[in-house]
């Protein structure tokens, strides 16, 4: 019923507008929540901060959603999209498997998990749009190993088993 409620106020509020260009879209369902008014000079939209996971069904925050880009940029950001996609889905694997935490944050921050976090300012870094593509193809499905948790440069890990290699990165599986 509240969402509803604040459905119906972002829907009077757009609509109060005085231009007559302006236009109204709003969405109610179990996934999005969305006000959008359009005039020649202007674009807005609001919505709920909620970034879902397909194939590991959880959803991330939005500060979640942009620490694993910034991340991805970090780690990957000279490669191509597929890598970057694939470094993204290292730490999705690793929130899905018992032998890592379960959240964003604890995996990205995990000692010695991925290194740029030792950077200085590691979280103001920013990210470019084909890193957030990256991770947006990541929420949606994963068309590799579901072990796949490890990568690094030049060479495989030590541990794990060598799996592929993408671009100037060796990623390696558990088992």
């Amino acid at each position: 019923m509240k969402r509803k409620i604040m459905a119906i106020a972002l829907a009077a509020a757009v609509l109060s507008c005085d231009s007559p260009k302006a236009t109204s879209v709003v969405k109610v369902d179990n996934q999005r929540m969305s006000a959008s008014y359009t005039t020649e000079q202007q674009f807005t939209e609001i919505e709920r901060t909620k970034y879902k996971c397909e194939w590991l069904g959880c959803e991330l925050t939005k500060e979640e959603y942009e620490l694993l880009c910034t991340l991805v940029f970090c780690e990957s950001g000279n490669q191509n999209t597929e890598t970057q996609y694939m470094v993204a889905l290292t730490v999705l694997n690793r929130m899905n498997s018992k032998l890592f935490p379960n959240s964003v944050s604890e995996v990205i921050y995990a000692p010695y998990a991925y290194e740029v976090t030792t950077w200085s300012d590691f979280e103001n870094y920013g990210y470019t749009e084909q890193a957030e593509q990256a991770v947006k193809m990541a929420l949606l499905e994963n068309r590799y190993s579901d072990e796949m948790y490890y990568f690094r440069t030049k060479y495989f890990h030590r541990f794990g088993v060598p799996y592929l290699k993408s671009g100037d990165l060796y990623f390696s599986t558990e088992n």
